[in-house]
Order: C-alpha cells, then sequence, then structure tokens
C-alpha cells in the first residue's frame, strides 16, 4: 500500500464513508456476520479501583490494545463540569474499537455498559466519549445548574442546550475554566443578558 494512503486525513474519510454509507455493516450484513457497536470510550477511575476497571475492561470489552495512564489534577482547582479529586491519583483507559452485538442487542449495549461501570467505580467518562446517558442523567452527572450559569454568561449567541451539543460545549468551557483561562465565572457585562424564568 503507498505511504500516502497511510495518512490519518485518508483514516477519517473512511471513517466518514462509513458513519454516512456504511458500505462495511451492508457488507457483514449480507455476509451473515452481527452488527458492530462502535465504541468510543475515555474514562478515568481513581487508582485504587483501576484494577477492578481493568478486570471489567479485558473480561466484558475485549478491545485491545487500550490505552492506560496515570494522571493527577495539575491544580486544587475542580472543574464544576467535569470534578475530580484534586488530591487523587487517577488511571485513565483509552479503547476505540466496535464490538459484535449479540442478536436483539440494542446499539448502546457495550456503550452502556461502561457508563454504568464507571459510575458503580466512581469514575468520571471524557465528554467527548460515546455517550448514551439520558437528558437526566446527562446533567446529574455533568452539574446541569453550573452548565447553565455558564452558558448563560459566556453564550452570546443562545445555542440550544441541548445535552448532545452540551457535550462538546461543556468539555471546552471545563477546559478552559479548569487551565486558568477564565479567572473567574462572571462574564463582562457586555456578555450577559436576561436569562428567561
Amino acid at each position: 500500500m503507498p505511504k500516502r494512503w497511510l495518512r490519518s486525513a485518508n483514516y477519517w474519510r473512511l471513517v466518514e464513508l462509513e458513519r454516512r454509507y456504511g458500505p462495511m455493516r451492508k457488507l457483514e450484513r449480507l455476509r451473515g456476520r452481527p452488527a458492530q457497536e462502535d465504541i468510543v470510550q475515555d474514562i478515568e477511575v481513581t487508582i485504587a479501583r483501576a484494577s477492578e476497571f481493568f478486570d471489567f475492561l479485558v473480561r466484558e470489552i475485549p478491545i485491545s490494545p487500550f490505552w492506560v495512564c496515570p494522571l493527577r489534577p495539575r491544580d486544587r482547582r475542580r472543574w464544576a463540569l467535569y470534578p475530580l479529586d484534586p488530591d487523587a491519583t487517577y488511571v485513565n483507559f483509552g479503547f476505540w474499537s466496535t464490538l459484535p452485538l449479540a442478536y436483539g442487542q440494542p446499539d448502546g449495549t457495550h456503550n452502556r455498559r461502561v457508563e454504568q461501570v464507571v459510575e458503580e467505580l466512581g469514575g468520571r467518562k471524557s465528554l467527548y466519549s460515546d455517550s448514551y446517558y439520558d437528558r437526566d442523567e446527562f446533567w446529574r452527572l455533568h452539574d446541569g445548574r453550573a452548565y447553565g450559569r455558564l452558558k448563560r454568561a459566556y453564550d452570546a449567541v443562545g445555542c440550544p442546550g441541548d445535552h448532545l451539543i452540551a457535550r462538546l460545549e461543556a468539555e471546552h468551557w471545563a477546559f478552559d475554566a479548569w487551565a486558568g483561562s477564565l479567572p473567574n465565572l462572571r462574564a463582562p457585562a457586555s456578555h450577559t443578558r436576561p436569562v428567561a424564568a
């Protein structure tokens, strides 16, 4: 295969082609193979619970290889939308692939199981991971009130507050707040607007 075809830009074109038209899904169905669920997950659990997540991952979500990286918050501040204990060391697990679905299993079966185990272990799922939370569950995990305050303060264009769009906005704002680029959460007067009750 020519090296020019091994670039990530070409890979992402193929991913988009598959997502849009599903030629491989259709071919696999014609071959009688099971449907596949896309898995894109990046999670953190405390180091004390990391072995439990590792055991779950290799037993129930057989994706290999996967990323394992220790991390610790850089300073004492907490992210309102992605709270991590500043005194704890975490282990990040990243895993991306597809897994077959058993006959009759709905799309999201494996992803929901990951979400369930991460919550049971007191961990966090990054906001860019595949998300199968319903609206109430999402806002319970990602402090909907803090998000609302940030949105009212900094969203001058009034984008919709749908929880799927919020995943991207919240990730951006949480990173900016944590990195210190927003010294406080009060917007300049020119960026505020009345909020309907």
